[in-house]
């Protein structure tokens, strides 16, 4: 038997993956990382970040998923909000309707107000299910930041990561 340090694991969802709706957003080089770089603008944005889910076939495998970290840095402005939304999809096993729901979480000491989370400085932002999951091949897990934005703030997504336990 594994100790729970042992079973923990950490999945990367690639800048290229992440889904940007309003804003210009760019894949930038910021002199040591790749970074999702959104262009000065008062405007309302969401980036939509798919969690890859650790599936295994057989009925009681699989991982736990228990927390994201989300990493970015806001500079020149406070924004005006940011805001974090966990949404889980359950697809149609045939035809019908696509049921999204919003998954209860907690955020981090540090990102637990709106005035920590919309200043203007380097954040992991760490979001906590309330109830720990347990991915399945019908289901979709994506994570969204809504970043409302005064014209001249400057913000830079550097990484999304899914954290999980390993089923024994």
């Amino acid at each position: 038997m594994q100790n729970s340090t042992d079973r923990a694991m950490n999945v990367k969802t690639p800048l290229g993956c992440v889904v940007n709706i309003g804003g210009v957003w760019t894949i930038a080089w910021s002199g040591a990382a790749f970074v999702l770089q959104k262009t000065p603008a008062a405007d309302t944005s969401y980036l939509q970040m798919p969690i890859l889910t650790i599936l295994n076939p057989q009925e009681g495998k699989g991982a736990r998923l228990v927390s994201v970290d989300c990493h970015f840095v806001n500079t020149v402005a406070d924004l005006t909000s940011l805001t974090a939304y966990f949404y889980k999809a359950v697809l149609p096993p045939t035809w019908g309707v696509l049921a999204r729901s919003t998954v209860a979480f907690t955020y981090d000491t540090g990102n637990d107000t709106a005035a920590e989370r919309r200043s203007q400085r380097v954040s992991r932002l760490t979001a906590t299910l309330d109830i720990p999951a347990y991915p399945v091949s019908n289901e979709d897990w994506h994570f969204e930041l809504e970043i409302i934005s005064p014209a001249n703030s400057e913000f830079q997504l550097y990484g999304f990561v899914a954290n999980y336990v390993i089923r024994d």
